[in-house]
């Protein structure tokens, strides 16, 4: 265990002493003086890192960083390249910086196909950052796997065709947010079909609803509704109540004997 306090130290960014604890599933990271928890290890019966997951950020912290904390991508890709050094045992490279939210960041290190000069998706690491670049997560992808070459019976240009020929650009309207330009302007435009996901090097098109052993809902068309009932029968306003014009046009029920901060 102290050889593994040793790696996971500087992934810490904590100004404490820790240790590992061990229980029936799960290695936990504390804090040696005040056993405060921070976060678990999961190991695999080989005894190599599967994943670390540190908690102890709190909703103030995260917040404050997001409002005023530059993104520090310098941080993230040093300790991500850090956690390669000291955890993955194959060779892999880098693939992906992804930002999920204001605060959360992903990067991701995928071995490369010695035969086609591609990444393996699900191999390497997978790394989560806040903005400021401090670690909260991190898994090793799939190590054990066999590689298969099926023989390649179209081309780029054949399997282009084949994707075009499914309708795979089609027309819709776009309605931009209201933070966007353009907000409360219709427009059509054409775009990619979410169904389809690409062309297998056999020609056949893969589908998301046969990826997902789903299908595509039909359109229903709903009858109009004929409500018996007035709204404020139907939500069960008293009838002491005062019917006003809320924010965003929405409509409220307020008592009138009620003080009302304007």
């Amino acid at each position: 265990m102290t050889n593994l306090v040793k790696k996971l130290k500087p992934f810490i960014n904590r100004d404490f002493s820790i240790e590992i604890l061990e229980d029936e599933f799960f290695l936990h990271i504390i804090d040696r003086e005040t056993e405060e928890m921070y976060g678990t290890v999961l190991i695999d019966e080989n005894g190599q890192l599967e994943s670390i997951d540190i908690e102890g950020y709190s909703d103030e912290e995260i917040e404050l960083e997001s409002l005023e904390t530059p993104v520090h991508t310098e941080e993230m890709m040093r300790l991500s390249q850090l956690f390669v050094d000291t955890f993955v045992q194959k060779e892999v490279h880098f693939s992906m910086l992804n930002e999920f939210t204001e605060n959360s960041f992903m990067i991701t290190y995928e071995e490369r196909d010695p035969k086609l000069d591609v990444l393996i998706p699900h191999t390497g690491c997978t790394l989560h950052f806040t903005r400021e670049g401090k670690l909260t997560s991190a898994s090793v992808g799939q190590t054990d796997f066999t590689l298969e070459y099926p023989e390649i019976e179209i081309s780029k240009e054949e399997a282009k065709e084949r994707l075009r020929s499914t309708g795979y650009l089609q027309i819709a309207i776009d309605l931009p947010d209201q933070e966007e330009e353009g907000y409360g302007k219709a427009e059509l435009i054409y775009r990619a079909n979410d169904e389809y996901i690409g062309v297998n090097v056999d020609g056949t098109v893969d589908s998301l609803y046969e990826f997902m052993e789903t299908e595509e809902l039909g359109v229903k068309k709903i009858p109009a509704a004929n409500p018996s009932e007035t709204m404020e029968q139907m939500l069960q306003v008293n009838d002491h109540l005062v019917k006003k014009t809320g924010e965003d046009h929405s409509l409220i029920w307020v008592d009138p004997t009620m003080p009302v901060d304007e």
